[in-house]
């Protein structure tokens, strides 16, 4: 199983804030997952580097793109994220993805309430052209650049029961997948900034 729930880019142009399969979930589900992408912001606010929280800061001053909400909820929301993706005892092909800003994947393990240091590995989370594979144990976090080659290996028990998640942010979700919407005075001169930098 495998499945993303919060704002995605639409084929058509635009953004979606939530597909219809999950609109209708319970509140209780939706402060779960509310809680469960704030806890991941937080990581990510305890371990990135000041230019990658400083790069967010930036783009929310200058472009007004949606993060993960509660359908019909402005205090359900989060900071930075877009959307989560999981998946049950999946593994992950190596791919990369098109991310704003670093990403955060937690992995879960059925049947615990809660995950020691010394628990086992379930999982590995794999940089094949770095040559590294991260063992996972429940309830670890990894911070992770996404537009690096990575994947997640399949579970290391057949009889676990694991969900990988990982939190995340599209550059098509920011740049608000749309060109048909005119750039502010102050957007134009960043761009105009970013193209002379890239020109010397």
């Amino acid at each position: 199983m495998y499945s993303c729930v919060g704002v995605q880019a639409s084929r058509f142009g635009g953004v979606v804030q939530c597909s219809p399969c999950f609109a209708s979930l319970s509140n209780e589900h939706w402060t779960t997952i509310i809680e469960m992408a704030r806890r991941a912001e937080s990581a990510l606010e305890s371990f990135a580097d000041t230019a990658v929280l400083r790069q967010l800061a930036a783009a929310k001053e200058v472009v007004q793109f949606k993060t993960l909400s509660a359908p019909y909820s402005h205090h359900h929301r989060v900071k930075y994220f877009g959307a989560i993706a999981f998946g049950r005892n999946v593994f992950l092909r190596c791919h990369t993805d098109e991310d704003f800003t670093m990403s955060v994947t937690q992995i879960y393990l059925n049947g615990r309430d809660h995950y020691g240091a010394k628990d086992a590995v379930v999982a590995y989370f794999c940089f094949p052209t770095r040559g590294v594979a991260i063992p996972m144990r429940p309830g670890d976090y990894i911070l992770f650049d996404a537009t690096l080659p990575h994947s997640i290996s399949s579970r290391c028990h057949h009889l676990d029961d694991i969900m990988a998640m990982s939190f995340y942010l599209k550059s098509r979700v920011v740049g608000m997948n749309d060109n048909s919407i005119p750039l502010s005075a102050e957007q134009i001169y960043l761009s105009m900034l970013h193209n002379n930098i890239e020109k010397s």
